[in-house]
């Protein structure tokens, strides 16, 4: 991991930690894929960030156990993507177009009384 990435994943975390939540940095492998699976703690959430170059085309899906509040947004300044919130729900699946090149985070709270596991694919074309 380069001290770029170290960087913003790291402000993401220390932002989100005193609310109860975690953060994972999204591994790309070689063909542009990644998979994250995560346990989203009750009334804690979780954020999965990429870094995405401008005008990269991401394919995504999650599945989650529970329901979950699911939103894309950008780390720093918590503007959620238009059309990207939904509430209460265990799937979603859609595709992001980042217009510029920017970290987003997928990402899920847990309002909940039990562990939830998500998992999220996600493939840039």
């Amino acid at each position: 991991m380069s001290i770029k990435s170290f960087s913003w994943l790291g402000a993401c975390a220390l932002a989100f930690l005193s609310f109860g939540a975690a953060a994972s940095e999204v591994a790309w492998d070689a063909q542009g894929g990644a998979s994250v699976v995560a346990t989203v703690a009750p009334k804690a959430e979780h954020e999965s960030c990429a870094r995405l170059a401008a005008k990269d085309r991401v394919i995504w899906a999650f599945v989650a156990q529970g329901p979950v509040d699911f939103s894309i947004r950008d780390p720093q300044t918590k503007q959620v993507v238009r059309g990207s919130a939904q509430t209460g729900v265990r799937e979603a699946r859609d595709a992001l177009e980042s217009p510029r090149a920017q970290v987003y985070c997928w990402a899920w709270i847990n309002r909940g009384t039990a562990d939830v596991q998500v998992s999220l694919q996600l493939r840039k074309r």
